[in-house]
């Protein structure tokens, strides 16, 4: 039988969610989570609602019978499909209260919404209209893309953000509807014609820590990352865009009675998962 899983799981389908790591860590300390890429899936955004639900179950369900015990989306469109989840083993939450909480922070304002196209045409953020905020929303695809390839701090990439945000109407704020968005904060920041830029990760660290299951396990055990694609593209990505050292990824296979093959990677960066 294969080793329990730390009892919280950070679920993204690529590296965004290690923005909320950084910050959970640095909330909590270093107790271990399981952390879950899903990127030999299709992607996320491209998934109809239903389809997407299904995914998230079959995950849920595996790392459940592994032991996880709580599972936090660090995914805006993994967490639009909340709604059409079934029944699941354990609990799961989403990012949007985080998103919501960074938002409500700052005050109503004119707020514009970065995020894939599955959170945009999903409106999660529109609610907070009702509070007096002008919510507008920005498809801003393919920066994740390119901030999993490394890319966003080449010209391409700050190219694209200008181009991105030149299309915005004047904001006070822009929210960073995508975990992957805070690894462009410096393309970001130099476009934004004075907009403060709202990262959520804080804020669902702040949730997460609430979590008892996020206060469990042995101070400085490492995380356990698994990976539904490529662990050293994965470990690559990882580090160009949060600095994280991911030491082994362990590629998965929902579904299948154990953990594959791990897979250990060269350590040079600041902060261990």
């Amino acid at each position: 039988m294969s080793a329990r899983l730390p009892p919280l799981a950070l679920l993204d389908w690529g590296i965004g969610g290690f923005s909320v790591r950084q910050a959970l860590r640095a909330r909590v300390g270093d107790l271990p989570v399981t952390y879950v890429s899903d990127a030999g899936f299709a992607p996320y955004g491209t998934l109809p609602r239903a389809a997407l639900a299904r995914r998230l179950a079959v995950l849920v369900d595996a790392l459940a019978r592994r032991g996880v015990e709580h599972v936090y989306l660090a995914c805006n469109a993994a967490s639009s499909a909340l709604p059409a989840l079934g029944p699941v083993p354990v609990p799961v939450e989403g990012i949007v209260p985080a998103g919501l909480a960074a938002a409500r922070a700052f005050g109503p304002c004119r707020l514009g919404v970065l995020g894939g196209a599955r959170t945009i045409r999903s409106r999660l953020y529109h609610p907070l209209a009702r509070e007096g905020f002008v919510v507008r929303g920005r498809v801003a695809q393919p920066l994740s893309a390119l901030i999993e390839a490394g890319r966003h701090e080449a010209p391409e990439g700050d190219a694209l953000v200008a181009r991105l945000l030149s299309g915005l109407p004047p904001c006070d704020a822009l929210l960073l509807a995508c975990t992957h968005y805070p690894a462009a904060l410096t393309q970001l920041a130099r476009h934004a014609r004075g907009a403060v830029c709202l990262d959520p990760a804080p804020f669902a660290a702040d949730a997460l820590a609430q979590f008892e299951v996020a206060r469990r396990g042995r101070p400085g055990a490492p995380d356990v990352v698994l990976t539904t694609g490529d662990p050293a593209a994965l470990v690559r990505a990882a580090s160009r865009a949060f600095g994280v050292e991911v030491c082994a990824v362990q590629r998965w296979a929902p579904g299948s009675p154990g953990i594959g093959s791990s897979q250990p990677q060269p350590t040079s960066t600041s902060s261990k998962a």
